[in-house]
């Protein structure tokens, strides 16, 4: 167990909470208590059966502790506490000739930059606007039937079933005026 929860174990000496639970078909009362630098548990409850009442008494174990102590923190008493801090081993050096600069935009608008750094930027600029037409071109191209052989026709589809359905409903309404302005027969 790590010493920061057996320090707040051994300086909450006593301290006690209750919890309850009640369900649709259970209930359960639980009462934590620290005790000998332990977390211990006693746990009664019913369920909807009969003879369904227990009790039970145990020791909670590092992670059920673990997460009593940090629900309960602000309860508990921290005085002393060991405040550990995590120390990250540091890099070491290295030669300033292994660190390569990346060109900023600041050294190409310079007039004394190199003119080959320029060239490389211009010429990779040019290629990624290339490859991004050529990209969108081939997207609309190979696109374009797929929405012409699949959407359209369906589109069409559900067009001509609406127009059927609303035929189907002038006709019908047509045929129930007809009907009702019939003269009854007698």
């Amino acid at each position: 167990m790590p010493d920061v929860r057996r320090q707040l174990l051994e300086q909450n000496e006593g301290f006690s909470t209750t919890t309850s639970y009640e369900g649709k078909n259970s209930s359960e009362d639980r009462r934590y208590t620290i005790t000998d630098g332990k977390l211990h548990v006693h746990a009664s409850g019913n369920t909807s059966w009969a003879d369904s009442r227990y009790k039970s008494d145990f020791v909670a174990d590092d992670d059920q502790t673990h997460r009593y102590l940090y629900n309960n923190l602000s309860l508990l008493n921290q005085d002393d506490v060991i405040q550990t801090k995590v120390v990250r081993p540091k890099r070491p050096p290295e030669s300033v000739a292994a660190i390569e600069q990346p060109v900023t935009v600041d050294q190409l608008a310079d007039p004394t930059a190199n003119a080959s750094d320029r060239r490389v930027v211009v010429v990779v600029a040019v290629v990624v606007v290339g490859v991004v037409v050529v990209v969108g071109t081939l997207a609309y191209v190979l696109g374009k039937p797929a929405w012409d052989n699949r959407m359209k026709p369906a589109i069409e589809r559900r067009r001509a079933e609406r127009a059927q359905r609303k035929a189907t409903a002038a006709c019908e309404r047509m045929r129930t005026e007809t009907r009702d302005d019939a003269p009854a027969e007698g």
